[in-house]
């Protein structure tokens, strides 16, 4: 019975040396995969950050924008209203 015992063990012992490398194996393979991942949505949130600064400094001129087509605006319709003054 000890022998049965102990056979078993050592058979055992080896599997779970396979099995062990085998995980280790797979998970550094997942590890890679994910630091790639992660990688890659770090690169993706400094576009984005990049993104939003220059979207702000576009929306920062805006008002500058609509007061020169206001003032384009009023500048058309005083040439427009001295072209219907002619005779």
């Amino acid at each position: 019975m000890t022998d049965l015992t102990l056979q078993t063990l050592i058979e055992f012992r080896g599997e779970m040396r396979e099995f062990r490398d085998e995980a280790g194996k797979t998970l550094a393979q997942h590890g890679h995969r994910l630091n790639l991942l992660t990688e890659q949505m770090r690169d993706q949130s400094n576009r984005l950050a990049q993104l939003e600064t220059h979207m702000a400094a576009l929306l920062a001129t805006m008002p500058h924008v609509h007061t020169r087509i206001d003032d384009l605006a009023a500048r058309l319709a005083t040439v427009e209203a001295r072209l219907a003054a002619l005779p």
